[in-house]
């Protein structure tokens, strides 16, 4: 079995160790050896074939060292436990370039109040957990080497009923692609809501919506939504949608009302949403185009189950160096442009969702990369009149100044199940092709999964990333798929709906990279609504954000409209795609990384939030705020690329740099692009200017 070990510094000789019957051994100048234990020590990054003897028979297997620890996390985000029981979790750790590993109990040091729970190794390398106390929760701190992660730990849960359902004033009904009312109904103890509706006016997905008209806030921390249905037995997808403090929205999908008469339903809150929760929505769902009738449901006693609160520290997401952060792309890079998610219809040509797919088109024929991506759900159902448009806000904006690939996404085929009207329109749905060393290979994934929309392009694939490895003109590889591997956001909705399908794309990417001795390899989706960059065994992973349909993620973490600009070293070497301990000054751009992205924002303007004086001495904090479309605001900050720059009496940077201005006497204030600070050192005046996507704020500042 492959395994992968955190590296931990030692200097020994590298002799053959006996357990038992078995004799272990490495190769000398080995990534690690054996000790007399049996138990196998990392040294230093790198690879290793592990030994085997017994009894005259012989095997070997590979081992990976990973880099430096650069986080840890538990393998779940949170244990929720019913009075005397029991469960259990596993530390994992990771390097920078997202090769993760086990990490062994004994390594870890944990902090809790062991008045609520007990905590034990066991032998299989876990942590089991046991219960104390009928009622309670506690913070498990968990500490590798300075690197911290956080587990809340709940004990029991307690229901705890919102809406007795009575009162239909205190509800609205809404429909997409349907009709419908909502009237008094009789519940399964006094009144109910009654929802009518009719779904036979479209082949699109439709709902029938019922929507609080005050807010509801959902008390404590929820579990699980439930709610009684009374059902007619026609197979309405049951949900329900809530907004995290974050401005998340959470979409809970429950079953499917295959019966007649009154049950309880009950959808699982997912973990890592941030408390309070509001409800928006309760909604019953049809998707499946040939099911057309009209129904009626009735809904009753809406209650959470709700576990003890526990506050959670939040741990900042680094920046990954890919997207770009007070820089621009060089000059040297060429440049590919992708936009995904602008979900509009033939019937609203004036909506905001065009206002925006427009905006965006005309910015990156402005910049003039070298071909466009569109990578899916430009409209938002798969009618005629739908592509009619999109074709002409294509031809009116782009023309013939560059080309387009258009990459179909789950809405290229919504309301008829199929990609006829978007193949009638567009020709081609899925395309393999180099562009000046780099292998692109832009996949199908329009039902969710790559194998269900085509399974010819799985075989394709594995056979270009093959050539490709071994291809002495293909530098680079870049995979684009309009379904990420892994959801970024809490409810997994917006992933590859087959894991072992995103698992094997993964395994496959990785193996690209070892295969070619090191060649680079990038998979950009889109289709979650949320800017974010993963680095899994040694690929990132960019999810690119939607440019018209509205963000699902939190804004203050990647939920903002945006396209994106990719910017590629026309002469990589291979180490260079092996990360920045392995770069090479061989290209003529001295950069770490073989290819960057600038996430740009589409914004209506740029505020910057700073005091007019600063004393000498003192540090503040100053925070630039980014505004958009409906009344988004957002933090301007990575994930999108953010340009600061001042009048030269400042220093702007970060790291050693930032140190060694504040010792040179040369500026009278130093402003820290990492953590938004702005320190004094002299007298005088100075200006700060922020700037993404071309708008930009600035501000003057007296430091006395």
């Amino acid at each position: 079995m492959t395994r992968n070990f955190s590296a931990a510094g030692f200097d020994n000789a590298y002799d053959p160790v006996e357990t038992g019957q078995i004799k272990w051994d490495t190769k000398p100048g080995s990534v690690g050896k054996f000790e007399k234990d049996g138990i196998f020590r990392a040294k230093k990054p790198g690879k290793a074939d592990v030994e085997a003897q017994a009894t005259g028979i012989k095997g070997t297997s590979p081992v990976y060292v990973l880099s430096e620890l650069e986080r840890i996390e538990a393998n779940i985000p949170r244990l929720g436990l019913a009075k005397g029981a029991t469960g259990q979790f596993s530390i994992i750790g990771y390097d920078k370039n997202g090769y993760s590993a086990p990490i062994e109990p004994q390594d870890v040091s944990l902090d809790y109040d062991q008045s609520i729970i007990d905590i034990q190794m066991t032998a299989e390398g876990t942590f089991s957990v046991s219960t104390k106390v009928n009622e309670g929760s506690t913070l498990v701190t968990l500490t590798v080497n300075e690197k911290k992660a956080y587990l809340p730990v709940t004990v029991g849960l307690k229901t705890e009923y919102v809406s007795k359902m009575e009162d239909l004033s205190e509800w609205r009904f809404s429909s997409a692609r349907g009709t419908g009312t909502i009237e008094k109904g009789e519940g399964l103890s006094g009144s109910g809501i009654k929802v009518n509706f009719d779904f036979a006016k479209s082949t699109g997905t439709r709902t029938a919506n019922i929507h609080p008209v005050k807010p509801i806030i959902l008390p404590g921390e929820p579990q699980s939504i439930s709610m009684w249905v009374k059902g007619d037995g026609k197979g309405e997808w049951m949900s329900f949608t809530t907004r995290g403090a974050d401005g998340s929205n959470h979409y809970l999908y429950g079953p499917y009302v295959t019966w007649t008469g009154w049950k309880q339903i009950e959808i699982p809150v997912p973990a890592g949403v941030s408390y309070p929760l509001e409800l928006r929505t309760i909604g019953a769902i049809e998707t499946n185009k040939a099911k057309q009738y009209t129904g009626q449901l009735v809904y009753d006693d809406l209650a959470v189950k709700v576990s003890p609160t526990v506050e959670v520290p939040v741990v900042s997401k680094k920046a990954d160096p890919l997207v770009l952060q007070n820089a621009n792309l060089a000059e040297d890079r060429w440049k590919f442009a992708v936009m995904a998610d602008s979900q509009f219809v033939g019937k609203s040509p004036d909506s905001q969702q065009v206002r925006l797919a427009k905006e965006s088109l005309q910015e990156i024929i402005k910049e003039k990369p070298e071909f466009l991506i569109i990578g899916g759900d430009l409209v938002d159902t798969a009618y005629p009149e739908d592509f009619a448009l999109a074709k002409r806000i294509l031809e009116e904006e782009v023309g013939d100044q560059l080309p387009i690939y258009y990459v179909p996404g789950n809405h290229e085929i919504m309301g008829t199940g199929n990609l006829d009207n978007f193949l009638q329109t567009f020709k081609e749905n899925r395309f393999t092709f180099e562009h000046k060393g780099t292998q692109f290979v832009l996949l199908d994934s329009a039902t969710g999964s790559f194998r269900t929309s085509d399974f010819n392009q799985l075989i394709e694939l594995k056979r270009t990333l093959e050539t490709a490895a071994s291809d002495p003109n293909i530098k680079n590889l870049v995979v684009f798929g309009h379904h990420p591997t892994r959801d970024p956001l809490s409810t997994k909705n917006s992933q590859l709906t087959d894991r072992k399908e995103a698992e094997l794309i993964e395994t496959w990417l990785t193996k690209f990279r070892e295969d070619s001795n090191g060649k680079g390899a990038l998979y950009i989706s889109g289709h979650a609504h949320n800017v974010n960059v993963e680095r899994v065994d040694g690929v990132p992973y960019m999810v690119v954000g939607p440019a018209g349909k509205a963000p699902y993620g939190s804004a203050d973490d990647g939920g903002f409209y945006a396209w994106t600009m990719f910017g590629i070293d026309p002469t990589p070497v291979p180490s260079k795609a092996r990360g920045p301990e392995k770069s090479s000054e061989q290209s003529p751009i001295h950069d770490t990384e073989w290819v960057r992205a600038k996430v740009n924002p589409l914004l209506e303007g740029v505020t910057m939030e700073a005091p007019e004086s600063v004393t000498t001495g003192e540090t503040v904090e100053v925070k630039a705020t980014g505004h958009q479309a409906g009344s988004l605001n957002f933090p301007l900050r990575y994930p999108a690329s953010v340009n600061w720059t001042g009048s030269e009496n400042v220093f702007i940077g970060t790291g050693e740099a930032l140190i060694k201005a504040k010792e040179s006497k040369k500026y009278i204030a130093v402003f820290d692009t990492a953590t938004g600070q702005l320190t004094g050192l002299g007298k005088g005046q100075i200006i700060l200017k922020v700037e993404a996507n071309g708008v930009i704020a600035e501000k003057s500042i007296t430091i006395s």
